[in-house]
């Protein structure tokens, strides 16, 4: 499927975008920061009347935050009784980014309710706000641990900070509502950076997994990144962009991710899962004006170029790490985050993705972290 026509069938209108100099985070008029994407133009469209859903009871403490691995150096086996409490400890966040994953897109295809749903979406984000969720307790956890209860902070940010940024679009935010939201915002930013911030004193060598690039620092990173948006918040975006270009510059010639193949036999989704941020962290450098080096450019289209066609013949990866890969199609739903990128940078490597992505692209839509990005406009549009 082509690219304009998939445009059209997402009702994604996409805007070029200018680039500001290289190794700037802004332009020289420091303008206000831009999200990753915009709500389309309101339509009348028939629908439902609709009614806003009850907030789910906040996770408030973060103590105990088991992880689902069984105990071996790859992190790569699932132990199915820890993942079954995960699945159980996590089960209000993925409840609540459920609700607001389905007000957002209430948004774009039912826009007359837009008002009301703005207002639930608010709603929604104040009892978390409220609570102080996700930030109790966290201390109680082991390194290993508290690294999980911060990447559970991480993924529930992403997907509140995009339905907030729908919610701001459709009408201004009322100030209590804003202080509220947004300063619980800069509370978790100020926790995800100290966890991806590596102590004074080098730790012990079997937690030193926890410092360097990786997954978890790219997700802290757009986490981060759409944050700092919210809050205009520059130094923490450029702390986000930083991780950007360090990922870019750490990441091998042939585009692999050497962390990220340390993982057994889930080195696939991982090399994949890490291009999700990465992605993300594109996006909002595309919305803002921040520009690539020629080498970073190359070093992305290679990172993504390796991450598609691994997914396309995981037995070339098997042969070269010895083991069996998973693989699913939504591994690859980061494409379409980057089709606009990669159309304007590298337009033979768009089309090889767009080509790979195609057979799988009905299973991509399944969230709010990296899929809302491409159901809605480009942040480049104001």
């Amino acid at each position: 499927m082509g690219f304009e026509k998939r445009k059209m069938l997402r009702g994604v209108a996409v805007a070029c975008i200018s680039l500001a100099l290289p190794g700037t985070s802004l332009g020289q008029q420091n303008p206000r920061l831009k999200y990753m994407f915009r709500l389309p133009p309101p339509h009348v469209t028939a629908s439902q009347p609709f009614s806003c859903p009850a907030p789910v009871a906040p996770l408030v403490d973060m103590s105990n935050m088991h992880t689902f691995y069984a105990a071996d150096a790859t992190q790569s086996v699932i132990d199915k009784k820890k993942m079954d409490d995960y699945v159980q400890r996590t089960k209000a966040p993925d409840r609540q980014k459920k609700i607001l994953t389905g007000l957002v897109k209430a948004a774009i295809t039912s826009s007359g309710d837009r008002p009301e749903i703005a207002s639930c979406i608010l709603t929604q984000l104040d009892a978390w706000a409220d609570a102080g969720a996700l930030l109790q307790n966290l201390d109680e956890n082991n390194p290993t641990y508290h690294r999980q209860a911060v990447l559970v902070m991480i993924w529930t940010v992403i997907g509140f900070a995009n339905a907030y940024e729908a919610a701001s679009e459709i009408a201004p935010v009322p100030p209590a509502s804003k202080e509220k939201i947004e300063g619980w915002f800069r509370q978790l930013s100020n926790v995800i950076i100290a966890e991806f911030t590596p102590p004074a004193t080098a730790r012990p060598k079997k937690e030193q997994w926890l410092d360097g690039n990786s997954n978890h620092r790219y997700w802290a990173a757009a986490a981060v990144g759409v944050i700092a948006v919210h809050l205009d918040d520059k130094k923490l975006f450029d702390w986000s962009m930083s991780v950007l270009h360090s990922a870019l510059a750490e990441a091998n010639a042939d585009g692999s991710l050497t962390r990220e193949l340390q993982r057994g036999g889930k080195s696939l989704h991982y090399q994949n899962y890490a291009m999700k941020p990465l992605a993300i962290l594109v996006r909002l450098a595309d919305a803002n004006g921040v520009r690539f080096s020629r080498e970073e450019e190359e070093k992305l289209s290679a990172v993504a170029r390796f991450s598609a066609q691994s997914f396309e013949h995981p037995e070339q990866l098997e042969a070269r790490l010895g083991i069996r890969q998973e693989k699913k199609p939504d591994m690859i739903e980061w494409i379409d985050a980057l089709d606009d990128h990669f159309h304007r940078s590298d337009p033979q490597l768009a089309s090889d993705l767009e080509r790979i992505a195609d057979p799988v692209r009905a299973s991509f839509d399944k969230g709010c972290t990296v899929t809302c990005t491409t159901m809605l406009e480009n942040g480049q549009t104001n």
